[in-house]
Formats: C-alpha cells, sequence, structure tokens
C-alpha cells in the first residue's frame, strides 16, 4: 500500500516535470557575444543640457544642485 502511494506521489511529480514549458538554452559563444555587445549609453543627470533636463521636469536649481561638485569630490588639486 505504501508503494502504491509512493508510486502514485512519483507519477504526480513527473507529470509536473514533464509538462512544464522547455526553454531553449543559450549557447556559450552566444552568451558570450551578448555579453560584448556594447551598451546603450544613459547619461549622467550631470551631463544633460538644459533642453532634456527641462523635458524630464528639472527645475534650474535642481540642475545646479547635481552639477555641482564639491572639492572632496574632485581628484583635481588647485596648485597642480
Amino acid at each position: 500500500m505504501q508503494s502504491q502511494t509512493l508510486n502514485a506521489a512519483c507519477c504526480v511529480q513527473d507529470k509536473c516535470v514533464l509538462n512544464a514549458p522547455v526553454l531553449p538554452r543559450k549557447s556559450l559563444w552566444r552568451q558570450i557575444l551578448e555579453g560584448l555587445k556594447p551598451r546603450p549609453y544613459i547619461p549622467h543627470i550631470r551631463a544633460l543640457n538644459d533642453h532634456m533636463a527641462r523635458d524630464i521636469g528639472l527645475t534650474p536649481a535642481e540642475m545646479e544642485r547635481h552639477r555641482l561638485e564639491l572639492p572632496s569630490q574632485s581628484m583635481h588639486h588647485p596648485r597642480g
């Protein structure tokens, strides 16, 4: 009786596994080539021009706040 219960449980699991959709696997070379594709350029908020900033709804004050670079955030030394 116990073996019939186990067989029934296995059959139910097998059906679930067999009915699952099988996704096509990508080859290793395809994965490598996809990793080498150039990604689209998304500019940093500091690099946006005023027109693009207005289009996304930033005020001039917000843009200046994002463009401000404190000396501690920079590698530039004023004496050379």
